[in-house]
């Protein structure tokens, strides 16, 4: 019998129903950033909820992210009503506004969500909603051959995992931040001499490229993928039942 599968799985996107936290979170590091108010000493101001409208333009970007700054500059576009409609206009988008730039978004993303947390954690915790049958999934994993991989910082993982009351080990929470999620899914199949690994992430950026044969990607059909990348040949879109027969397989040792 073959080793193990090693699965690795995204946050937002694949286990997490995010866009309402991240909406609201970066709908408010954005409004800190344009009153030049981000000392980090307050709690934010905003009220508790977005208009309508904003929230359906926002989530028409939603899918062109892969981190958290990206959200921030969102927030910039539509309030300069820019409306990319292919991934390559938002990545211009991207290089228009810089690195220093995007490092300032990111950094007041986390600091609103830290204080989000510590001020109004209930409700920032309520707008992190698993998609539906997620929770049991999560349950029958096997922690020492399945990972969530994201970009997001672990701690709030961590947080949103404890709230739906999932005991995920903290060392099976992996943040991909200075590599890309493929080479971090390769370092650990060499750590652990591992065969093979499967990757399911909802944006087809971090899943296209693959030349690693030991590593299978997939993008999920439940989350923000756009349509057009849900057809597209390079990697194959995965159900909700195809990932519990994946799950399923990092136990077994069956084929993927």
């Amino acid at each position: 019998m073959s080793s193990p599968l090693q699965l690795f799985i995204d946050f937002d996107g694949v286990i997490c129903d995010s866009a309402a936290e991240c909406l609201f979170s970066s709908w408010v590091a954005y409004d800190r950033l344009t009153r030049d108010s981000e000392d980090g000493s307050q709690p934010p101001s905003a009220p508790l909820s977005v208009p309508v409208a904003l929230r359906a333009r926002f989530l028409h970007l939603r899918p062109f992210i892969r981190a958290g700054d990206d959200y921030v500059l969102i927030q910039r576009l539509l309030a300069g009503n820019r409306t990319p409609s292919r991934q390559e206009e938002f990545d211009h988008a991207r290089r228009e506004a810089g690195p220093q730039t995007l490092a300032r978004y990111g950094d007041v993303l986390n600091r609103v969500r830290q204080e989000l947390m510590a001020h109004d954690r209930e409700h920032w915790l309520r707008l992190n909603p698993l998609y539906p049958g997620m929770a049991e999934l999560l349950r029958a994993a096997d922690w020492a051959t399945t990972w969530i991989l994201s970009t997001k910082r672990p701690l709030y993982i961590q947080a949103i995992l404890a709230f739906h009351e999932l005991p995920v080990p903290p060392r099976a929470i992996l943040h991909a931040a200075a590599v890309s999620k493929l080479e971090t899914v390769a370092a650990v199949l060499d750590e652990r001499q591992a065969e093979r690994a499967a990757l399911v992430d909802d944006q087809l950026d971090h899943l296209v490229g693959n030349d690693d044969p030991r590593i299978k990607v997939y993008l999920a059909a439940w989350g923000y993928a756009k349509p057009e990348w849900l057809k597209d040949p390079r990697v194959p879109a995965l159900d909700l039942p195809d990932l519990r027969g994946l799950v399923a397989r990092t136990m077994t040792g069956g084929t993927s």
